[in-house]
């Protein structure tokens, strides 16, 4: 409760908060409540068709659904983009828990063991994946497992618990508990930046077959590219997915910063 008090006594983080438990708040409606979107399920971004046109329609005030304007096959954007979350905020949450599962526990045996060629092992194996950008080590990843939200799933965790190894060992806290919470703070912006990578991967198409699964990424690359979108004045299809995105990244990297401060502080 000490460290919530000083969060909240920050008008950016606590903007921050309220930001990140909206985009939790709606994935958690994704799942149980699809209905507040107008639709029964949200397994196909094709029940998000407002209109029988080909063609991206502007945005209008006409209905809440048109906010944001709609996509090629008339797939509205704005709750395209709300129901989204319920397949990346699964991938996200599940690659970050296998992530700092497996990569905390393994740096933080290795800052406590006796052992100096379990030690020497795992950093020595730590040190070789962060000589390779953890994009390029997902992408190879995601061509070697099946195509799926399982794919996406793994690559993600293999590329990314490295980063916890590194964390854990440097925290240089033999007791669980404080080096837990050196790492809380990377555990949060994570989350924004995953968000990120789970978009980038799908907006190049890299692992779904399904050209209408609902995904943000997804939404930006149906039937056309960035620059097609420009060249025909299409503007709102990539903006608004970018600002929804962009919005989540910078309320968890600033909540992060001042984790790290409030924590600096105690100590």
């Amino acid at each position: 409760m000490y460290y919530i008090k000083l969060l909240i006594k920050n008008k950016l983080s606590l903007l921050s908060i309220i930001i990140i438990i909206l985009y939790f708040l709606d994935y958690i409606l994704d799942i149980i409540y699809p209905q507040y979107l107008g639709v029964s399920n949200i397994n196909n971004l094709l029940v998000f068709r407002v209109k029988d046109y080909l063609i991206p329609i502007a945005p209008s005030l006409i209905s809440w659904h048109l906010y944001m304007g709609t996509t090629y096959y008339g797939i509205a954007i704005f709750p395209a983009i709300l129901a989204s979350l319920k397949i990346d905020f699964t991938v996200m949450l599940t690659s970050l828990a296998l992530s700092v599962i497996t990569g905390f526990f393994l740096g933080y045996i290795a800052l406590i063991s006796n052992s100096k060629i379990y030690r020497r092992a795992i950093l020595y194996i730590n040190r070789v994946f962060f000589d390779i950008p953890y994009i390029i080590i997902a992408l190879l990843v995601l061509f070697v497992v099946r195509p799926s939200i399982y794919g996406i799933i793994i690559a993600i965790y293999i590329a990314w618990f490295p980063f916890y190894i590194n964390r854990s060992y440097k925290t240089g806290h033999k007791n669980i508990k404080d080096a837990f919470m050196d790492i809380m703070p990377y555990i949060i912006s994570d989350m924004g930046s995953m968000f990120g990578l789970i978009t980038i991967i799908t907006f190049f198409g890299f692992y779904y077959s399904n050209p209408f699964i609902v995904d943000l990424g997804n939404i930006m690359n149906i039937d056309g590219d960035v620059s097609q979108y420009i060249s025909f004045g299409d503007w709102w299809i990539v903006i608004f997915p970018l600002i929804f995105i962009i919005v989540f990244i910078i309320s968890t990297s600033i909540l992060s910063y001042r984790i790290k401060v409030v924590l600096n502080d105690k100590k």
